[in-house]
């Protein structure tokens, strides 16, 4: 069990960049941190849809969890990247 934790780990932290850049991408997009709710809650009732009773609470949990990890992240970065170009932007226009 601890070996399959590390490795899940391991997995994660190697597709962060990509998420991250993700969410960059989606931030260009103009998609707003209401919007993450939204594709949160329509993940969810399509797995319901999809999976009927096998969609039980402990799924429903794990999918939560792993969407609201990956939109945290998404979300972080295009915060982080709006900040960055609003700091750029100022600077730009002090040298002016």
């Amino acid at each position: 069990m601890k070996e399959l934790a590390k490795v899940q780990i391991i997995q994660g932290l190697l597709i962060m960049p990509a998420v991250q850049e993700l969410g960059r991408r989606h931030a260009d997009y103009g998609v707003q941190e209401a919007h993450y709710a939204s594709v949160g809650t329509a993940l969810l009732w399509a797995l319901r849809q999809g999976l009927g009773p096998q969609c039980t609470s402990a799924v429903k949990a794990a999918w939560a969890a792993a969407y609201t990890l990956l939109a945290d992240a998404m979300q972080a970065a295009a915060a982080e990247s709006a900040y960055g170009a609003e700091a750029m932007q100022t600077v730009t226009s002090a040298e002016g």
